[in-house]
């Protein structure tokens, strides 16, 4: 799959970048592969993307946790498109999303007619970045929920649900001290993991989009794509923190959330294997890390 990223603009928008100078999403994703009716059914892992942000967003994060067995779900969230960030009218309801998109699935309604046999709907995980994050921090007590992952973002009311409450350090947008209250504040079962030397951005694709030629800020700043200056410091903060060439690079970031996000996932919706801990994790990426539990 190639994403996109132009039909987040307005179309008088879009018009100003050719397929030449269009800085492409490029991920290890395949439409139209057949399903799996024989094995399964498979736990459902729902993520609700950040401001300005769009479903395929972090697809180096979510395509990894459906090649480890997991059927991942990601939609759109009218209200809080890059759309909605440049026209200054934002009008977010991403928690309500959520909860609609759990009825549909739960009924199999619309498109998700032919996950019937194929889910397991009583072992969903909900992950999100920024505001996704803070979205589904009131989302345990949905049912079959288990587990949450809050990315830059703050803990879980979840009493129930286990809490992966991930964060980095040098984040500028949503800055540590919140993931590290948020845990502190999360009752039940949980842990800690703060990425050292790394951004907002790190538990997303958009740092190594079009970083060849600068960055996603540096390409929209090229072509002439219009930032209004109301939103164009925060247009900048959300498209460049965590991008610096002395920061962790995305690849890094990527093989560091994956392994211990889908190390939880698989222990705690798959009973498959033991669940990464604290001192391992640590022992495994060093000073690229901190991480606790109680």
């Amino acid at each position: 799959m190639r994403y996109d990223l132009r039909q987040y603009l307005e179309p008088q928008e879009r018009l100003k970048i050719s397929d030449e100078q269009n800085p492409w999403q490029d991920c290890n994703c395949y439409e139209g592969l057949a399903m799996d009716t024989k094995r399964g059914p498979y736990p459902v892992v729902l993520f609700i993307h950040g401001t300005a942000g769009y479903a395929a967003q972090s697809a180096q994060l979510t395509a990894y946790w459906a090649s480890q067995g997991f059927v991942v779900i990601a939609m759109d969230h009218p209200g809080i498109y890059l759309t909605d960030l440049l026209a200054l009218n934002m009008a977010p309801r991403q928690a309500e999303d959520a909860r609609e998109l759990l009825a549909e699935l739960r009924a199999f309604q619309g498109g998700f007619a032919d996950l019937k046999g194929v889910v397991d709907l009583s072992r969903i995980a909900i992950s999100g970045h920024s505001a996704g994050g803070y979205a589904l921090s009131e989302l345990g007590d949905e049912a079959g929920v288990q587990m949450l992952i809050p990315m830059a973002a703050g803990g879980t009311t979840a009493s129930d649900a286990y809490s992966l409450v991930m964060g980095a350090l040098d984040d500028q947008v949503v800055v540590y001290g919140q993931a590290e209250d948020g845990y502190a504040d999360t009752p039940g079962e949980k842990m800690l993991l703060g990425l050292t030397n790394a951004g907002h951005l790190a538990f997303s694709d958009l740092c190594a989009i079009g970083r060849e030629r600068g960055g996603l800020i540096a390409v929209l700043d090229e072509t002439g794509v219009t930032l209004p200056q109301a939103a164009g410091d925060l247009v900048l903060e959300l498209g460049t923190d965590g991008c610096a060439e002395t920061q962790m690079t995305p690849e890094r970031g990527w093989e560091i959330i994956n392994a211990v996000s889908g190390s939880l996932l698989r222990a705690k919706l798959q009973c498959r294997g033991a669940a990464m801990t604290a001192d391992q994790i640590v022992t495994e990426f060093g000073a690229d890390v901190v991480a606790s539990e109680p």
